[in-house]
């Protein structure tokens, strides 16, 4: 039918003329500072959206040294009206270096935001970061529906007190630039997984050694000596372990840990006791990162489940050749994604042939111009070329490199053009790998 060209044209559709459920959404994208400050005042309808229960679920307040006091301030009572919604609250405010009184002020209402949301509502996640006092876990025992904690600090997170009712807490992260436990200090049994980045005492805390549930362990920074950590084998639910540029070595009792599946050690060229180089306790392994090997041990051939591996160090040693070949034969059949520098991988070429899983191979800390002949390369791309799994190569793809080198990754884009090559710099390649070999 013809367009009648007397009628009157149909009305444009306004913003509040869009059903409240969308209206919501799209609220739901800005930041909560600019629903409060500036959309909210715009008419009743939308403050009365602004504050819909399920825009409230999150909460996330950013605040800076020198604003920190008001807002904290005007948070607390905001959430006099709103606490019972909120599910997740992220605090970050740092206060005044110095402690004085507007540091104990700015501490006061940080806990009556929390205790507002744990009491009243249903809190199931929080974070905080802040440099003000006091611990976080001994006024955080009412928090009955607390599920995950994180705590942020520059200066010292001290746990004192007993958080053993937080029966529903499974997750703590902690990271400041001390942690400390104190005697008094207890841990909800209920816990499954643990991270803790920063300073500590020589002495691994017992409270640590005692939660029966404790499936993941992240330790980054520790001090913690060698002869305390033994206490770890006590954590016998343990499967996931990682200990990264801690000060001692690990000991020799976390090799009764059989049930681990995901182990990776990355510390500052400290000597590993035998039991754990062997590596043919941990059966079971799926996942496997080591940092600053002097050597590949042979027994890393017979782990058969091994999915992810990575092997990473100075550059130094990689030099060398021979002490950092992989293991041939080897029983690596179920290995999809691995992790070597260019060195070993290209003198491994035989060894990954014998991969039949392996996906993507990352190759950080790039060769020197003397590192690996010329005829060792020919064959590592050959290997590339042909292997019929290999999906993606990542590479750290130093300035020096020679050109017969970039000429011979030119031909196999070309000769296989379906491999997803990724050549990326020094500072973007963790960000690639991370993801995939330390996925928790």
């Amino acid at each position: 039918m013809a367009n009648n060209p007397n009628a009157a044209p149909a009305a444009a559709m306004r913003f509040l003329d869009l059903p409240e459920d969308v209206l919501v959404k799209v609220l739901g994208r800005l930041e909560l500072r600019e629903r409060l400050t500036h959309v909210a005042l715009a008419c009743r309808r939308l403050r009365d959206l602004c504050s819909s229960p399920e825009l409230l679920r999150t909460v996330s307040v950013r605040a800076t040294p020198a604003n920190s006091l008001p807002t904290a301030s005007a948070l607390v009572t905001w959430l006099g009206r709103h606490a019972a919604h909120v599910q997740k609250l992220q605090l970050v405010v740092p206060g005044p270096a110095a402690a004085g009184a507007e540091q104990r002020e700015l501490a006061f209402n940080l806990v009556a935001c929390v205790t507002l949301c744990g009491t009243v509502g249903q809190l199931q996640e929080l974070v905080l970061a802040s440099n003000t006092p006091p611990a976080p876990v001994s006024w955080l025992h009412a928090m009955h529906s607390l599920r995950r904690l994180t705590v942020h600090s520059a200066a010292e997170v001290r746990l004192a007190g007993d958080a053993g009712g937080l029966t529903a807490l499974q997750e703590m992260h902690l990271q400041g630039g001390t942690i400390v436990f104190e005697g008094t200090a207890r841990l909800p049994s209920s816990l499954t997984r643990f991270y803790l980045n920063g300073a500590t005492a020589n002495e691994f805390p017992q409270q640590l050694a005692r939660l029966p549930l404790l499936r993941h362990l992240r330790l980054t920074g520790a001090q913690y000596s060698s002869a305390s950590m033994a206490a770890l084998s006590r954590l016998t639910a343990l499967t996931f372990l990682e200990l990264c540029d801690t000060h001692h070595a690990p000991p020799a009792a976390l090799a009764t840990l059989t049930g681990l599946r995901h182990l990776n050690i990355m510390l500052p060229t400290l000597q590993m006791p035998a039991q754990l180089e062997q590596l043919s306790h941990f059966v079971h392994l799926k996942g496997l990162s080591r940092g600053n090997v002097g050597c590949i041990p042979p027994a890393l051939g017979s782990l058969t489940q091994l999915e992810r591996l990575c092997i990473l160090n100075d550059g130094v040693a990689a030099q060398a050749g021979s002490e950092l070949a992989l293991p041939l034969p080897h029983s690596l059949r179920s290995l999809r994604f691995l992790c070597l520098n260019w060195c070993t991988a290209a003198a491994g070429a035989p060894a990954l042939a014998a991969m039949p899983a392996l996906e993507e191979l990352y190759m950080p800390l790039p060769p020197g111009r003397h590192g690996v002949t010329n005829e060792v390369w020919v064959a590592f791309w050959a290997w590339a070329v042909a292997h019929p799994p290999l999906r993606r190569l990542c590479l750290n793809w130093p300035s020096g490199c020679t050109p017969e080198l970039a000429q011979q990754l030119l031909q196999v884009q070309r000769r296989r053009p379906a491999l997803h090559v990724d050549v990326v710099g020094v500072d973007e390649f963790p960000r690639q790998f991370m993801p995939v070999f330390n996925p928790y």
